[in-house]
């Protein structure tokens, strides 16, 4: 741009630009009338109707901050400086505002802007306004306001971001590649057809209401509210949905109860809070195991299915017979107070045959008189073992307000265990078994076997046996232990009932507490002898019974006894011979001992026992003179090693000799007392003695 000359004399320089855009000043000598004050901003605001003031034919505005009232400047953005004026500015007035301003022939990027501003036109500060024909070149104005530009756009189109402080509203289509969203952002669409077409959409929360959105990438890391429609699409780069609960048939739906279907295998569902289900059953298999819930009578088979756990759930009441003959079957609950079988039907509620079998954690009782809980076999004629190769298991049970409880025949192991046995009412048979090879009954409580419903005046009594071990039948009862228990029978009940034809290989009774209060007609133990347990007995030789509160151990033992004997021994020299009671030797008590007459005492225990050996004999010497007598304690015909008392015998005297001596007896070992004369022939008269063997 050329410079101005110097100015000597007072006239006004004149600017004009050539057609090759190059600035050139000639001097103007008419006389201002006023000076314009130095760098004052020029405004022209242009207008949409032609009362611009006194601006005839302007071409252009020089240097004009604001260009004001253009008649058809329309759409004026960004222009800083007027590019080109064809005629000067006349009529100035004061230097500060130009007033008739002809045919302004270019008017640059102005777009109905409400202003175009700038804050100097290269050095003219004075106000330019009221052009009539509004049409202007300008150059760089600095600012463009938009109040009475015309509206709406046909188009906008940008080159670099738009910001919105507030809404961008869009009666069609909204497209773009990136949308960046404030914390609060939405996209409401309610009118048909198309949407929002994006490329990606990133926002910290979205909440999108429309009926068609077509996308190909959605981020977000939490979205809220509803949808309804479609997405168009795969859905294979959708992520970060952690819960979809309004998916029914997607890879993508977490919900395994939305629709019927199977879950994969290697699949992991995770519940973080509850998860509940109404009017259905859980079914599931494990290593080839079925674990099937119960809580209504039709859930539980009529037949049960082999190697299923079948959990029962709550208050069940069941009228049909059930029946077992399949391998791995049990039947558990969770709690034996809640979870609770109620037996309304005819007969056995359960009849196993020659299978395993299990019973755990579950409440019985049942509503018909005569009825029972359990009847399960497993025995044969012939055999290994007789056939009893199953196992039967009771664990942690209840059967409260039962009648007859259960009838077990054969198996090779029952164990009840930590079970009760409360208000029973039977009249055929309460814990009744035979032929079983072992037998377990721990940590047991068996009381109060009458109708709970006539509390506080019992009445409706059981009259059977508690646990009761019936004569054998196919088999005898190999081992046999019941510890730890409370047994308490009442009225005419019997406590253990142990059948006088059965026999037992290893029997143990041990630890419980045997309460009799109550206890009438009936027995503690059974069988008995003399009103005290008959250990003595076949059927209980082979019993170790001890340490129980209320009943007698089975210590071995017998007090033999000789009184008034007239009958002498005769003895020759050096012999001993047995001693002679005439026939009248007497057990006057004896656990697993006979005694006979001829004073013979024989251990019938089948377990080898210590015992010891006290003797209390009254003699006589016959003939005359002085004698030295001895007294031996024999067994099986044999003399015990020390067990030999040697004393001088006159025939005055009349004394009581004491022998005591310890040994080991097995069963049918015998113990016999003789006497030796060792120097002479005269007899010995054994008038009374008194012998004592136990363990």
């Amino acid at each position: 741009m050329a410079e101005k000359p110097e100015n000597p004399r007072k006239f006004k320089w004149v600017q004009e630009v050539a057609q090759d855009g190059s600035i050139k000043y000639r001097p103007n000598y008419e006389v201002f009338k006023f000076k314009p004050p130095p760098s004052e901003i020029i405004e022209a605001r242009v207008k949409s109707s032609l009362s611009s003031e006194n601006a005839t034919s302007s071409s252009f505005a020089v240097s004009a901050s604001y260009a004001t009232n253009a008649t058809s400047a329309s759409y004026a953005l960004t222009a800083s400086y007027a590019v080109s004026a064809s005629v000067e500015i006349r009529k100035e007035v004061s230097s500060s505002h130009a007033n008739f301003a002809d045919t302004a022939s270019l008017a640059y990027t102005a777009n109905t802007a409400s202003y175009v501003i700038s804050s100097s036109i290269d050095g003219i500060t004075n106000y330019v306004k009221n052009d009539q024909t509004s049409s202007m070149s300008v150059a760089t104005a600095s600012y463009v306001l938009a109040d009475n530009i015309d509206q709406p756009f046909t188009n906008v189109t940008a080159t670099n971001n738009i910001t919105a402080g507030a809404s961008i509203s869009a009666s069609s289509g909204l497209y773009g590649r990136d949308l960046f969203l404030g914390p609060t952002a939405r996209f409401n669409h309610t009118t048909g057809g198309q949407f929002l077409f994006l490329n990606d959409i990133n926002a910290n929360s979205v909440n999108i209401t429309s009926s068609n959105i077509q996308t190909t990438d959605i981020k977000t890391t939490s979205a809220s509210g509803s949808f309804s429609g479609s997405f168009e699409g795969d859905g294979t780069n959708i992520t970060g949905i952690i819960s979809s609960s309004y998916a029914t048939s997607s890879s993508f739906a977490p919900s395994l109860y939305k629709t019927n279907g199977t879950v994969g295998t290697s699949r992991t569902v995770t519940i973080f809070d509850s998860l509940t289900w109404s009017g259905g059953q859980e079914i599931r298999t494990t290593n080839s195991r079925i674990y099937r819930e119960v809580t209504q009578a039709s859930e539980l088979p009529t037949t049960l299915v082999a190697n299923t756990t079948y959990i029962i759930k709550g208050e069940i009441t069941i009228s049909s017979n059930i029946t077992c003959t399949v391998e791995g079957v049990e039947i558990t609950g969770i709690d034996r107070n809640l979870d609770h079988i109620i037996w309304s039907g005819t007969g056995a509620l359960l009849t196993v045959t020659d299978v395993n079998f299990g019973l755990n954690n579950v409440r019985f009782s049942s509503t018909q008189a005569g009825n029972s809980i359990l009847v399960a076999n497993n025995v044969a004629a012939s055999g290994y073992n007789n056939g009893r190769l199953k196992v039967l298991t009771i664990f942690n049970c209840q059967f409260r307000g039962t009648y007859d409880v259960m009838d077990i025949n054969g198996f090779d192991l029952v164990d009840i265990n930590n079970t009760l046995f409360f208000y029973i009412r039977a009249t055929n048979f309460g814990l009744r078994f035979r032929d079983v090879s072992k037998l377990e009954i721990s940590s047991c409580e068996i009381i109060r076997w009458f109708d709970e419903s006539t509390i506080p005046s019992p009445s409706g009594w059981s009259t059977v046996s508690m646990i009761e071990l019936q004569n054998n039948n196919l088999a005898s009862f190999g081992a046999v232990n019941i510890n730890g228990c409370i047994i308490h029978p009442q009225q005419t009940q019997n406590g253990i009932d142990i059948g006088t034809s059965s026999t037992t290989g290893f029997g143990t009774i041990s630890s419980n507490a045997f309460v009799t209060v109550g206890l009438t007609t009936g027995e503690i133990f059974l069988p008995i002898a003399s009103g005290v347990p008959d250990y003595s007995q076949t059927a209980t030789y082979n019993y170790d019974i001890f340490a129980n509160q209320g009943i007698l151990n089975s210590t071995s033992g017998t007090v033999m006894t000789l009184t008034g004997n007239t009958t002498d021994t005769a003895l020759s020299s050096g012999t001993p011979v047995i001693i002679d009671t005439n026939g009248g030797a007497v057990q006057q008590a004896g656990v697993r001992y006979t005694v006979t007459g001829a004073g013979r005492a024989t251990y019938t225990g089948t377990k080898q026992v210590y015992v010891s050996i006290h003797a209390s004999i009254s003699y006589e010497k016959q003939g005359g003179g002085v004698d030295d007598y001895k007294f031996y304690i024999y067994k099986n015909g044999a003399q015990l090693p020390g067990a030999e008392v040697e004393i001088d015998v006159d025939d005055k005297a009349s004394t009581a000799l004491p022998m005591v001596y310890g040994t080991l007896m097995s069963q049918n070992d015998y113990i016999e007392f003789y006497v030796e004369n060792p120097t002479g022939n005269d007899d010995m008269l054994i008038r009374d003695f008194q012998i004592v063997i136990r363990e």
